[in-house]
């Protein structure tokens, strides 16, 4: 077994750099979200097909051996914290991953709009998407999963807190 382990875009050796002094409100994060936001994408969309093209990557690997047996033909997933969210989202839209992991993921966006007071550190506008609950919620896409391997650990609800 292999093992990719890369960085999103604004993530880890990819950071933003700090666009103010002060840092906030206006960090890195926050204003490059707003901007997104304003040009009609998210960062959200943005990190997932960042994963989406980091799985490209592996098909194209000449290293790899795709002329096996089909069922060795394996390429899993796992996203942890905010990072579960772009792996969520990169595995709906791509068939292609075997499994998936999905690590500390939010129940539903429905539950974060219904919670007075959520977890703004954990659920801030680099896992959102404008209007995405007038087309759908997390749960909705679960059925674009069917048929492969994958384990949700510790689902959060708004306020951070296991469910």
């Amino acid at each position: 077994m292999r093992l990719f382990v890369f960085d999103v875009r604004g993530i880890g050796g990819v950071a933003n750099r700090k666009f103010n002094r002060s840092g906030y409100p206006h960090a890195a994060e926050y204003k490059l979200a707003c901007d997104a936001m304003m040009l009609g994408i998210s960062t959200l969309g943005l990190r997932t097909f960042d994963v989406l093209r980091g799985y490209d990557y592996l098909r194209t690997r000449s290293d790899i051996d795709w002329t096996c047996c089909e069922s060795k033909r394996e390429i899993s997933i796992y996203g942890g914290g905010k990072s579960a969210f772009y792996a969520y989202f990169a595995s709906v839209i791509e068939v292609g991953f075997s499994s998936a992991v999905f690590e500390d993921l939010l129940i539903s966006y429905q539950d974060l709009v219904e919670t007075k007071y959520y977890d703004g550190q954990r659920f801030h506008l680099d896992v959102m998407a404008w209007g995405i609950l007038q087309r759908f919620d997390l749960p909705d896409l679960e059925i674009c999963l069917a048929g492969r391997e994958v384990q949700f650990i510790n689902r959060r609800n708004a306020k951070g807190e296991i469910v």
